[in-house]
């Protein structure tokens, strides 16, 4: 399938604070116009500016003068006029006074190409407001037309439905009553600390319990005001993601040339820059807003609609997260402004907060299983890789959490043909830092015989050669389950979940699999927290040596060890050099079960994340992105290497689904799992992700 360039990704926002003069309408609608056609030009779908633009902020008494109801309404006039020559996929909002026949409001309004395709009025004007702006009455929310519009696009997606939003409205916005999955919010609010932080926390709340995007944008720098401060500030969210939380430094606004002339030929040029350089771009992923609208149900038709415009690319400001499963601090969110990044996924402070939780609930669902199915001890297979690892300390947490002795435990060494030195040392040194049992079986003359019994040709390392061991080695953790009255514990991770990369009825099978949640792009670095969460229990165990087997065990490369070792005594066998990085297929199943993306805006999404340009950027910044050799986030790939490995997951995916359906109970606590994201049919007849376009 070749990558479609006419693929869309991005609605491309620009939040403008124009620098409007109080009173001078005349003025202030040519600079909208201008910002306006500053956004067209770098081909944005969007220009919001802030409530009260047209008239230069709050003007008191002035709103009920003859004279400036006159202006608004005739330079109004003329900014429809100046959109008649814009794009028809080009929207401006803006706010300004909406007047009746009996009121005036404080409203803003949506421009398109010549028509106010929607407008909204604050329904309980502030108490510096309530003098002169009436309260919208029930029956009636928005004035003149309705309060929503969409903007239908061509390709794989439904239309985008925007709702407007004016002043402390958004304070008592029901979430519940939400059915769009773009909400714009406009004011002219005077600038405190104590408001702007509510305003935030309301904003990102209402944005993430609401499944919508959310654009807020307050007041210009010379708004109107005698005992306050005029700041604009710039807020935007797309569900749990932050996009920016910014207040831009306008100290150059009063600079001399802003208290120009207004009337001299190049003032109106000057200060249009000078808004367009203190605007802020934000960009929305398209397949999350739509799956933010198919979360809220059927949709009724609205009367108002225009083309959007959605693009292929975002721009700079916005960072991509290669491995959305990680722990980010708040402080190092807070570095980078957030740009795209969920503002915070828990309370934690810092990673060894965060990834000892998960320990603890690792433990406390093992240590669960074993008294509610009164078993006696915990049976799983360690061969001194990174899932099995992960397996047994979860069996060690539970211990500790429920003051068993560890000798409950019974990690199996079970050592084959392509078991190599290097992982047999790593599990003999986890052992002797835990002080578990040591227990070895080697599973080699066991199928020897089975091979001989099902006529295997010697040398014939197929399928059925690499299947036997696991399945040999699942039989032996099942019976001595049943001699220890204990039951097997998994050791399968959430990505070979997804690829199937197991063997059915081998590995894949078990009573109870605490790993089934974690992508494995998380344990490297859930390993290196787990001596420090060690510390807070009476332990014998010696943390040097626990935290050098753990650093061996995350730095070896990846793989099954099913085939023989070469004659160096090296396993040639590399799992991610089979199926593609581990990076990339949590990347896709996070992405697929967040948003459904369709597989042309997948690849571009990778390929924007995965870039240089951006990589570069997370190096540079405070967020971590633990620098393990087998499972780095923090790194580029080719677009050859994306588009070669998304197909391997999608094939894999579907054809690995029967693997899924059978498997044991397990721990989910990660935000996207198979539990509950991304269910298919076992019996699909072809891969519908890859496909002849028609």
């Amino acid at each position: 399938m070749q990558q479609s360039e006419q693929g869309k990704l991005f609605l491309n926002c620009q939040l403008i604070s124009p620098a409007c003069k109080p009173g001078n309408i005349a003025f202030n609608s040519k600079l909208i116009i201008a910002t306006a056609e500053k956004a067209i030009a770098e081909k944005r779908a969007l220009a919001v500016m802030p409530a009260l633009a047209l008239t230069g902020g709050y003007l008191e008494d002035l709103h009920n003068s003859g004279d400036i109801i006159d202006q608004v309404q005739h330079y109004l006039q003329d900014i429809l006029l100046a959109s008649i020559n814009w794009p028809t996929n080009f929207v401006c909002i803006f706010g300004t006074p909406i007047i009746t026949p009996t009121a005036q409001y404080n409203g803003v309004v949506a421009i398109c190409h010549g028509k106010i395709v929607a407008t909204a009025a604050q329904s309980q004007p502030s108490g510096r407001e309530s003098a002169h702006f009436a309260q919208v009455p029930a029956a009636a929310t928005a004035l003149p037309a309705s309060n929503i519009f969409l903007l239908p696009i061509f390709g794989p997606y439904n239309p985008l439905r925007i709702e407007l939003t004016v002043g402390d409205d958004i304070f008592s916005y029901q979430p519940a009553a939400c059915k769009a999955n773009v909400l714009i919010h406009v004011a002219d609010a005077p600038y405190n600390y104590a408001y702007a932080a509510k305003l935030q926390k309301t904003a990102a709340t209402l944005a993430e319990n609401a499944k919508l995007a959310l654009i807020s944008v307050n007041s210009g720098a010379f708004s109107a005001s005698d005992n306050y401060l005029m700041q604009a500030a710039y807020n935007a969210y797309e569900g749990d993601l932050c996009l920016a939380e910014e207040t831009p430094d306008i100290s150059d606004y009063f600079t001399e040339d802003c208290y120009a002339d207004d009337r001299s030929a190049d003032y109106l040029a000057k200060a249009a820059a000078l808004s367009y350089k203190h605007s802020l771009t934000c960009s929305f992923s398209v397949p999350r807003l739509q799956a933010f609208l198919s979360a809220k149900g059927e949709v009724p038709a609205e009367t108002c609609a225009c083309d959007a415009y959605f693009d292929l690319h975002a721009p700079v400001n916005r960072l991509f997260n290669p491995a959305p499963y990680l722990f980010q601090s708040y402080a190092a969110l807070q570095s980078v402004n957030f740009r795209g990044f969920a503002p915070c996924y828990s309370q934690s402070a810092d990673q060894t907060d965060f990834y000892g939780n998960l320990w603890r609930l690792s433990g406390l669902s093992l240590l669960k299983r074993l008294r509610l199915t009164r078993s006696r001890a915990l049976v799983l297979g360690l061969s001194g890789g990174l899932d099995s690892t992960v397996a047994v300390l979860s069996c060690y947490a539970a211990c500790l959490l429920g003051q068993l002795p560890t000798d409950c435990i019974y990690a199996v060494k079970l050592p084959g043909f392509g078991s190599s030195g290097d992982t047999c040392r790593q599990a003999d040194d986890l052992v002797k830092a835990l002080g578990l049992r040591d227990l070895t079986i080697n599973i080699t003359a066991a199928c020897k015989q089975h091979f001989s019994d099902i006529e295997q040709p010697a040398g014939c390392y197929d399928v059925a050669f690499e299947n036997a061991q696991a399945r040999e080695r699942t039989q032996i953790l099942m019976d001595k389950a049943n001699q220890v009255h204990g039951f097997v514990v998994g050791t399968g991770d959430l990505s070979e979940e997804c690829l199937g990369f197991c063997t059915y009825n081998g590995d894949q099978m078990s009573m109870f699999n605490p790993n089934i949640g974690i992508p494995k792009s998380m344990m490297p670095p859930l390993l290196a927290a787990f001596p420090a969460w060690l510390k807070q229990f009476k332990t014998t165990v010696f943390s040097a040596a626990l935290q050098a087997a753990l650093e061996a065990i995350s730095a070896h490369a990846i793989s099954p060890e099913l085939l023989p070792l070469d004659a160096a005594g090296q396993q040639q066998q590399a799992t991610q050099k089979q199926v593609g990085s581990y990076v990339l297929h949590d990347f896709f199943f996070y992405n697929l079960a967040d948003a459904n993306y369709c597989t042309d805006d997948l690849l571009t999404l990778a390929y924007l994340t995965f870039s240089p340009e951006n990589i570069a950027a997370l190096e540079k910044s405070a967020l971590s992105f633990a620098p393990y050799s087998n499972v780095f986030a923090c790194r580029t790939f080719s677009k050859e290497e994306i588009k070669a490995t998304l197909a391997i997951f999608t094939k894999r995916y579907i054809s690995q689904q029967f693997k899924r359906l059978p498997s044991p109970a397990g721990l989910n606590f990660t935000p996207f799992n198979l539990t509950s994201s991304w269910k298919i049919p076992a019996d699909l007849a072809c891969n519908p992700f890859f496909h002849q376009k028609y």
